[in-house]
């Protein structure tokens, strides 16, 4: 069985962690320094790699890993040395692993303090204070009361998706993980309950009908050849009522299920 140190994507059995530090650490323009590192590319050639815009520079590393199979191993073998080295250096053990993401690494409750080794740095990019799992799609919230910092971070939805619920299923998921994280516990089921009802009457934002997903498409009531049908907008004369709302439904039964369970442990 492979070590979780050894893996390049790993998610621990975790649903949800609400009011702990989740920080992410980031290998600092990973692919040119682990090849720095190893000698596979010259000084000069890390600077002209360094200067390239970013995708600019990822497109000439991949021909140069299509073109030289010494790059490309050296480049596997080089991030799980590295990560080793970090895990090592912080006494980081597999339960302080929240994710791993190649070169960026998440832990629970741990703050490393040796990040560098040679050319090679790992960045604190990120502090989060809680993290929800929901049907492979990761939430990593933060609400900071004394610096009056809020985001949320969305790992498995994509730039349009995000982008066309942020002001709705989003912005309700970031207003529940904050009363999650002040103890509204009771609040944060009542609320869930309110926003189900309103979205199975047709009485929300159309926007609302979107599928939490990276597809974010409304799926329809109307069966074709005993097939329901996608929409990517709908128009005036779409009702919401002939709208399928069965997928957000399903979140918010997760969210609902993770407070109750609380709730009930108190």
């Amino acid at each position: 069985m492979q070590s979780i140190f050894d893996m390049d994507s790993y998610s621990a059995p975790v649903d949800y962690l609400i009011s702990q530090y989740i920080r992410e650490y980031d290998m600092s323009k990973a692919n040119i320094n682990i090849l720095l590192y190893y000698g596979m590319i010259s000084k000069e050639q890390y600077q002209y790699y360094y200067d390239l815009p970013k995708k600019q520079r990822e497109i000439s590393i991949g021909c140069l890993q299509r073109d030289h199979m010494e790059i490309k191993d050296a480049l596997k073998h080089g991030f799980v040395d590295m990560r080793h080295k970090f895990y090592a250096a912080n006494d980081i053990k597999d339960y302080d692993i929240l994710s791993v993401k190649k070169d960026a690494i998440f832990l629970i409750n741990k703050s490393a303090s040796n990040t560098k080794f040679k050319n090679v740095e790992f960045v604190c990019k990120n502090l989060y204070t809680s993290f929800y799992r929901i049907d492979r799609v990761e939430y990593y919230y933060l609400y900071d009361s004394i610096n009056k910092q809020e985001k949320l971070d969305v790992k498995g939805l994509g730039q349009y998706a995000e982008e066309v619920h942020r002001d709705y299923m989003l912005d309700f998921m970031k207003y529940i993980f904050c009363m999650a994280q002040n103890g509204q516990i009771l609040d944060c089921i009542k609320d869930i309950r309110e926003l189900s009802i309103n979205m199975i009457s047709g009485n929300l934002d159309p926007n609302f009908y979107r599928e939490l997903n990276n597809r974010a498409m409304f799926r329809s009531k109307i069966k074709i050849n005993g097939t329901r049908f996608f929409m990517q907008g709908i128009n005036c004369t779409t009702s919401l009522n002939d709208l399928d709302p069965s997928y957000n439904l399903g979140i918010l039964s997760e969210l609902y299920k993770v407070y109750s369970g609380i709730a009930l442990r108190r």
